[in-house]
């Protein structure tokens, strides 16, 4: 089995997609849709990870507290669902050797605010480098809940996300029609049947 819950990779044509919100604080560099990031020369430094755009928070001096928020998530009849993004950080704006800006993601239940992941928890990386991130939602299992991206800060760098999804792994299990006919560990095969649809075999 296989659910689905959230998919967004920002290649709309209208920003913030349909569904999600946007808080702003500056008026200047606030969350919108990128093609990519170049350097002084014009060289290409961060491209999406899929498609032509992706989400971004980009550098002003003065203060940033800008929020990106998913629509609502129905986790009711989930059994182990997972937040995977990726993100790509200015490591050394973020973390070392400034700390000018956090990156932070909170679940929202109500109106209860759950920060769930922050750019330390990456430990050391690389900036100008796409990181896939995984988070466990089994928490929230039975519940409706958003997920929030937050940049705050001041004089910082970059922040840019993509293909955001929320789904479940798929669940692998035996078939119930699947039966061995031989199976004999001095040989290198073992002759399987599975249902009506006739022999194959196995190498191991």
């Amino acid at each position: 089995t296989y659910s689905q819950y959230l998919a967004e990779g920002f290649e709309g044509t209208a920003f913030p997609p349909t569904g999600w919100t946007t808080t702003n604080t500056n008026a200047n560099q606030n969350w919108r849709t990128i093609t990519g990031l170049v350097d002084g020369s014009g060289n290409t430094t961060v491209s999406p990870t899929e498609g032509t755009l992706s989400a971004a928070v980009l550098y002003d001096v003065a203060l940033q507290d800008e929020t990106l928020t998913t629509p609502d998530i129905n986790l009711t009849a989930a059994t182990s669902p997972e937040l995977k993004f990726d993100a790509n950080i200015s490591y050394a704006w973020a973390v070392a050797p400034n700390d000018n800006f956090d990156v932070t993601i909170s679940v929202i239940q109500g109106t209860t605010v759950t920060p769930i992941w922050s750019e330390t928890d990456l430990g050391v990386f690389n900036g100008q480098q796409w990181y896939e991130i995984v988070i466990d939602l089994t928490p929230y299992v039975g519940s409706i809940i958003k997920l929030e991206f937050n940049y705050e800060g001041a004089d910082g760098d970059y922040l840019v996300i993509d293909d955001v999804k929320v789904d479940e792994a798929p669940a692998c299990g035996i078939p119930s029609n699947l039966s061995f006919v031989t199976a004999n560990l001095s040989t290198t095969t073992a002759d399987i049947t599975w249902g009506n649809t006739g022999d194959f075999e196995i190498e191991y």
